[in-house]
Parts: C-alpha cells; sequence; structure tokens
C-alpha cells in the first residue's frame, strides 16, 4: 500500500473533490447550506443534461427549484464550457446568470470563476460549483476557493476526451486521493 503524506496531500488538495454525489439529485443541498454554501455554479454537458443534449434530464430541474424554493440555493447560475446554444436548458432552469466562455477565459482558469463571482457578487467561501469533470470544474474552483460537488457524468464523452484518456486519469487521481476523503460523499 503507497502511504501519501500529509504535506503531499496539502499540495494536491484543490484536486479533491468537497464532496461526492452520484448525480445532482443526490446532492444534500440542506447539508450544503448548514455548511454556509448558497451560491451555486451547474455545469451543463454531462451535469444536467448528457454532452450535446438540450434537454434537463426529467429530475434535475424540479429538484433544483424545489431547493431554491426551500432557501437551500439563494443564486443558481450556469457555468459551462460550451458555446452552443443553451436556451432550452436556460428556460428550464431559469438561472440568475449564465457564464460560458468569454476570450480565453473558461473553465478551469481562474479567471472565469473570479468573473462569475464578481458578477454574482458572491464570497468564493458562500460558493459552490457542482460539475462532472475532475479537471475543469473541480480543479478550477477548487484553486478558486470555491467548493466543488463532483457528480458521475450522464453521457458520452468527447472524441477528444477518449482520445487522451481524460476519464481514465481522472479515476486514477480520485483513487489515489480520496481513501483520505471518503466522508465527503453524499
Amino acid at each position: 500500500m503507497h502511504v501519501i503524506s500529509s504535506t503531499l496531500l496539502e499540495r494536491h488538495d484543490y484536486k479533491i473533490p468537497d464532496f461526492i454525489a452520484t448525480s445532482v439529485k443526490e446532492i444534500d443541498f440542506k447539508v450544503l447550506w448548514q455548511h454556509g454554501l448558497t451560491t451555486v455554479l451547474i455545469d451543463i454537458d454531462n451535469t444536467l443534461v448528457s454532452f450535446g443534449a438540450h434537454e434537463i434530464h426529467s429530475h434535475a430541474a424540479p429538484y433544483l427549484e424545489e431547493a431554491r424554493k426551500r432557501g437551500y440555493i439563494k443564486t443558481l447560475a450556469i457555468a459551462s464550457n460550451s458555446r452552443r446554444d443553451i436556451g432550452h436548458i436556460i428556460e428550464a432552469l431559469k438561472p440568475d446568470a449564465v457564464f460560458q466562455p468569454h476570450g480565453f477565459s473558461y473553465k478551469p482558469f481562474r479567471s472565469y470563476f473570479q468573473h462569475a463571482l464578481s458578477v454574482l457578487k458572491a464570497q468564493p467561501e458562500q460558493t459552490l460549483m457542482i460539475g462532472d469533470r475532475l479537471i475543469q470544474d473541480v480543479w478550477g474552483a477548487r484553486r478558486s476557493g470555491i467548493k466543488a460537488v463532483l457528480v458521475k457524468p450522464l453521457g458520452r464523452d468527447l472524441w477528444l476526451d477518449k482520445l487522451i484518456l481524460t476519464r481514465w486519469r481522472e479515476r486514477r487521481l480520485l483513487r489515489r486521493y480520496l481513501p483520505h476523503h471518503r466522508e465527503h460523499w453524499f
């Protein structure tokens, strides 16, 4: 068994999601609210919809709306690297803001998350990023001081991700770091 030193874990802490869930519907927003997380940034592709799809999975929109009604989510925003038309998704979720790539700013760059925080007038310690990608969603958010929930991807990946083995690399990293953080699973 390979033992990881605590200094190594601290140096790579941004690589570890704060919470893990099998889907958006499995996220306990009451627990997150109790941790002071009231601003939610949520990814689209493979988090809310299968990659490239226009219709949100039937359970996600009502579940997020219920969490908003109960006051667990104060601000809901879409944070996506997709440049495609997401009008159907916006219509279903009714987010407070939508963040898509602008210029050279996209996930996982800090500038993308700092821009979102600035527009939402939110503090990083009150903000949560929900996404299916370890590198784009979790690392970018964590490096910006934002908590992150990693969810299981809903659909297939891009051909490029398959070619460069993105999910294989993510699983390898998770196996390496998560045994030390089992308490983060919902």
